[in-house]
């Protein structure tokens, strides 16, 4: 498990990020307040911030899009900067890239 906090330089603010998982949030460079919890959960997700990937590879190719929630299985795999969805079970919203405000169960 990776807990990272952290100061920013000029806002001062204090940034909480939880990955856990083989690869999960591997790439997050700005992103912020993110939840990425299973095997490459995030792992593409560079400033993408406030999303909540639970789930073998969900939001595996995610890169700028924020406030999605994805649950299960390969859910929102293909979304890269899509934001607001929600993609609830096995493979829900796997090829969503750019859409946003969606839901999927």
């Amino acid at each position: 498990m990776v807990l990272k906090y952290y100061f920013t330089p000029a806002a001062r603010l204090l940034i909480l990020l939880s990955y856990l998982g083989f690869r999960s949030g591997d790439n997050n460079t700005t992103g912020s307040n993110n939840i990425f919890l299973g095997p490459h959960s995030g792992a593409s997700n560079t400033s993408g911030s406030y999303n909540t990937f639970m789930g073998y590879y969900s939001g595996r190719n995610n890169t700028t899009g924020n406030s999605n929630i994805f649950l299960g299985y390969y859910s929102g795999y293909g979304n890269r900067n899509g934001s607001s969805n929600t993609f609830l079970g096995y493979f829900s919203g796997y090829s969503n890239t750019t859409g946003s405000t969606n839901t999927r169960v």
